[in-house]
C-alpha cells in the first residue's frame, strides 16, 4: 500500500510538541539526537522519516545506498562503522540472505557506543544474529549491546513502544504512542470492545496511519471500519496498558466453537527441552470445524516424539488447546524475510482428518 510518511503528515509547527509527547512515552530525549539507520528499504525508510519528523539527525548506510536516495529521504550517507560509533540510536533493517547475514555480528556490536540505544522494529535479523553469537533472550541481548532495547510493533507504521526508562516488560510490544488511538474488538464479529486481559483484534486511529492502498479501493474498504484501521493482529492489553501479541487473526483456530491462539501453544512448546522452534496451525476437522496441528524443529542431537510432546502439553494446557497431531521436521519453511510460511504448512496437512 501507499504509505504517507509521518514527516509529511506533521506540520512543522507541531513537531516539537509531538516530539515532547514521544519523549515522555519513551522516557528519553529525541530532538537533536542522531539516528543511524542500516538498511534503507521500506521499513527503514519509514523509521528514518519518523526520526526526521521529530528533529533528529538521520544518518544511513546500506550496501547499495545512492546519494540520490539519501537526498530524497533527507538523510546523510555514512560508513557503516562510523554510523555504529557515533549514533545515539541505531536501527537495523536488512533482508535476511546469505549475503547479508554476516554484515552485522559480534564485531559490529562491539563498535556501538555504550550509551547508545538499539531500536528493534519487530523481530529483525539483528536479534537472530545475536542469538547466533550465543545470546538467547532480550535480557541477555541487553548485556551484549550494553544499551536498552525498544521492542516496537510495526504494522505499516510505528504505533506501540516499550519505554527505554521506567517499566519495560520483556515480550510485550509496549504501550500505544501518544498520537495513536487504540481499540480492541472481539475476534469473531469485531463489534464488541474487549476488556483488559482478554484477547481481541487491535484497531488503530492516528495521523500517521495510511489513508488507503494506491488504486485499490476494495482493499482500502476492507482495511477500515468507521475510520479505524483493522490490523488482523490479535492482542491482549494488561492492567498496566501494555500490549501483548497473541498472533494473527488468520492463524486463529476455531475448534468446537472455541477460539484457540497458536502463539500461546507455540510458547509452551518452545519452552520444552530439546525444541528449537515450532509452528501450530489449524486444519479442517469433520466434527470440530478445525483442530490444531503442531510442527516442531528439534535442537541438534535432541530426540523428540509426537507422543512425548503431546503428553507434556496435556499437563499444561486445557484439552481443547492440545494439537491433535505433532510432526517433527528438520526446519520450518520461511520466505525471503525469514517469516515462517504457515500457509504452506496448512496446505500440507489440510487433509489429515478428511472424512
Amino acid at each position: 500500500g501507499l504509505i504517507l510518511s509521518l514527516l509529511r503528515r506533521i506540520p512543522e509547527e507541531d513537531r516539537a510538541t509531538r516530539a515532547g509527547q514521544w519523549e515522555t512515552t519513551l522516557g528519553i530525549g529525541l530532538m537533536g539526537k542522531t539516528l543511524g539507520v542500516i538498511g534503507l528499504g521500506n521499513l527503514g525508510s519509514r523509521v528514518a522519516a519518523v526520526g526526521k519528523a521529530f528533529g533528529m539527525e538521520v544518518v544511513a548506510w546500506s550496501q547499495n545506498l545512492t546519494e540520490e536516495r539519501c537526498r530524497e529521504l533527507g538523510v546523510t550517507r555514512v560508513d557503516k562503522d562510523e554510523l555504529l560509533r557515533t549514533s545515539d540510536f541505531i536501527t537495523i533493517h536488512l533482508v535476511l540472505s546469505p549475503r547479508t547475514r554476516d554484515l552485522i555480528g559480534a564485531r559490529e556490536f562491539g563498535l556501538m557506543r555504550k550509551d547508545a540505544t538499539f531500536v528493534n522494529v519487530g523481530r529483525g535479523p539483528i536479534v537472530d544474529q545475536a542469538e547466533k553469537a550465543g545470546e538467547s533472550s532480550d535480557r541477555e541481548l541487553r548485556e551484549v549491546l550494553a544499551s536498552e532495547i525498544e521492542r516496537i510493533a510495526d504494522e505499516r507504521e510505528t504505533r506501540c513502544v516499550n519505554p527505554v526508562s521506567g517499566e519495560n516488560k520483556v515480550g510485550s510490544v509496549g504501550m500505544p504512542l501518544p498520537d495513536v488511538a487504540v481499540r480492541i474488538y472481539d475476534a469473531d464479529e469485531g463489534t464488541q470492545e474487549m476488556p483488559a486481559g482478554q484477547v481481541g483484534e487491535i484497531c488503530f486511529s492516528g495521523a500517521q496511519l495510511m489513508t488507503g492502498f494506491w488504486n485499490r479501493p476494495e482493499e482500502t474498504a476492507k482495511a477500515f471500519r468507521d475510520g479505524w484501521l483493522i490490523t488482523g493482529d490479535l492482542i491482549r492489553k494488561d492492567e498496566d496498558g501494555f500490549i501483548w501479541l497473541s498472533g494473527r487473526k488468520r492463524d486463529m483456530i476455531k475448534t468446537g466453537g472455541v477460539n484457540v491462539y497458536p502463539a500461546e501453544i507455540e510458547g509452551f512448546i518452545n519452552e520444552m527441552p530439546g525444541i528449537a522452534e515450532s509452528a501450530v496451525n489449524g486444519v479442517p476437522h469433520p466434527d470440530l470445524g478445525e483442530v490444531g496441528v503442531a510442527v516442531i524443529v528439534p535442537k541438534a542431537g535432541a530426540q523428540l516424539s509426537e507422543e512425548g510432546v503431546i503428553a507434556i502439553l496435556k499437563s499444561r494446557l486445557a484439552n481443547f488447546k492440545i494439537p491433535k497431531r505433532c510432526f517433527v521436521v528438520p526446519e520450518l519453511p520461511r520466505n525471503t524475510m525469514g517469516k515462517v510460511q504457515k500457509n504452506l504448512l496448512r496446505d500440507q496437512h489440510k487433509e489429515l482428518f478428511k472424512a
